[in-house]
């Protein structure tokens, strides 16, 4: 699941709260797909050649990218994007991470990604039973799901962890759309499937990573 949320400071506590829920991919011209709204909005591939590479840094553009396109959409606070990595109510873990960049790297075939998240809940059904006199679903569905607090310091202290991917866009006519057969989709799953990076992608991305080690301190 990837939800916008908004973030308010009480106390030595951050407040997380659920504001609706996006995707990051999905079909073009439609509210379902984050990464091509933003590219739509930044125009900056005008006269570009291939490949082209984008960086979209969350932090400093989501507020901007949501009033475009979702204005009705009240945040009290500050934005951010949240990524539930184990959504299923059946899971027994918890895994919710805040996204700080999306950087991208397209040439006329497909586009590479590589997101830096930052941790901010990974438990299991054990430890939140011990935290808790509800049952787990309880825990999970009311508490994670549409809000959850953290303290300051332990969010300053989170660890970053990072994703690739690659999907079905290209560079074409001054712009990243979908690809004619499967537009924004991943790769199908299969055992032989996974991130290919060449060495130019490879690089592009070593640099970004050494990029966001001076300002976060990934490393």
């Amino acid at each position: 699941m990837f939800g916008y949320y908004s973030i308010l400071k009480q106390d030595n506590e951050l407040i997380f709260t659920l504001k609706g829920i996006t995707h990051f991919w999905g079909y073009e011209n439609s509210q379902g797909n984050l990464i091509y709204d933003f590219l739509k909005s930044k125009r900056f591939f005008v006269g570009s050649k291939c490949p082209v590479m984008w960086h979209f840094c969350v932090k400093e553009e989501l507020d901007f990218l949501l009033k475009e396109r979702l204005p009705s959409l009240e945040i009290n606070g500050e934005p951010t994007l949240i990524i539930d990595i184990k959504p299923s109510e059946n899971s027994e873990e918890v895994f919710i991470v805040e996204l700080f960049d999306i950087w991208g790297w397209t040439n006329e075939f497909w586009t590479n990604i590589l997101y830096n998240c930052k941790i901010l809940i990974e438990e299991n059904r054990e430890t939140f039973i011990n935290k808790s006199d509800n049952t787990y679903e309880v825990v999970y569905k009311k508490l994670i799901k549409n809000s959850f607090h953290l303290s300051i310091d332990k969010y300053n202290e989170s660890k970053f962890i990072f994703s690739f991917n690659s999907i079905n866009a290209r560079f074409f006519n001054n712009e990243i759309r979908g690809t004619v057969r499967l537009p924004w989709s991943a790769p199908a799953n299969s055992s032989a499937n996974s991130v290919l990076l060449w060495n130019e992608p490879l690089s592009y991305f070593r640099n970004c990573l050494q990029e966001a080690d001076l300002k976060y301190h990934l490393f």
